[in-house]
Parts: C-alpha cells; sequence; structure tokens
C-alpha cells in the first residue's frame, strides 16, 4: 500500500493533465452535436494554400501541366496552355501558361516525362517564370541538346 501512495504521489501532476485532457474531451464529445464538424461542413476548395498559414506550410503545387513534343496540353490544373516556340533558335521551348493571376512568390519546375515503359530519363528541363503570367520551358535531350520531348511542369507558391 505504501508503494502505491508514493508512486501516486510522485506522478500527481501527471495524472491532473491526464483526468483535465480526458474531461474536454469528454466534454466536447457530449455537447456538439452528432456531425457538426465534417466533411459536409468543409466543402471541395474551401481550404486553399492562401488561407493556410505560410509559417506552417513551405509551398503547394498552385498549377501543373504535362506537355506533349508538339506543344500540345496532355493534363493538368489551372486550365493550363502552351506553345511551341517557332523559329530557327527555338527547338525544345514552350511557353505554359495558366488562368493564375499572378506569379507572386512562386517558383516553376519542369521534367521530362519518360517512357513508362523506362526509369530513364532521357533528357532535362528548365523552367523560369517569364513577365507575362507564363513559365518558359526549354528541353535538352540525353546528349544536352535543345529538342521537342514530351514534358511536364508545375508552379509552386
Amino acid at each position: 500500500m505504501h508503494r502505491i501512495l508514493r508512486h501516486v504521489r510522485s506522478n500527481a501532476v501527471a495524472y491532473v493533465a491526464l483526468f483535465v485532457a480526458l474531461g474536454g474531451t469528454g466534454y466536447a464529445a457530449l455537447r456538439l452535436p452528432a456531425n457538426s464538424v465534417g466533411n459536409r461542413q468543409i466543402q471541395n476548395g474551401a481550404i486553399t494554400p492562401v488561407k493556410i498559414d505560410r509559417h506552417l506550410i513551405t509551398g503547394s503545387v498552385r498549377a501543373w501541366a504535362e506537355v506533349s513534343a508538339s506543344g500540345k496540353v496532355l493534363a493538368g490544373e489551372g486550365s493550363p496552355k502552351a506553345v511551341a516556340r517557332t523559329g530557327p533558335d527555338s527547338l525544345g521551348q514552350y511557353l505554359v501558361t495558366w488562368n493564375t493571376a499572378t506569379f507572386v512568390r512562386c517558383a516553376a519546375t519542369a521534367g521530362i516525362a519518360s517512357p513508362r515503359f523506362s526509369s530513364l530519363t532521357p533528357g532535362s528541363a528548365v523552367a523560369q517564370i517569364e513577365a507575362v503570367p507564363g513559365v518558359q520551358v526549354d528541353v535538352y535531350n540525353a546528349q544536352g541538346l535543345p529538342a521537342a520531348l514530351a514534358f511536364w511542369v508545375a508552379l509552386l507558391c
């Protein structure tokens, strides 16, 4: 009996904290109506990266696109449009735009869409935000020469 009393005395603060925490949870479980906060209350698109405290997250994908070698958008988010630049020195250059009004505090990244049967990357892609609301993507083959290859690009904000 003496050991039990010594244990309770030495852990009294921990037991008080445990009962306060359990009491608060029990109070919320008994007093809040059923399903008062859940998926029904949080509508699709209600919580956007803009509403989340910037100190809690480092960034999120605001828009993205998968583009074929000819400049056709295969898939994407944010209504992407892509144009393959034309001209003698514009092989492998694309301009990708989205309906996003501004790219403030954003970065762009891109990569080559490798074939599904291969894990090898057949080249590289470099993305750079342009003055117009768009991203300039330069695509290179495995030898480092400009090439028309399928690629993906993402806008991180």
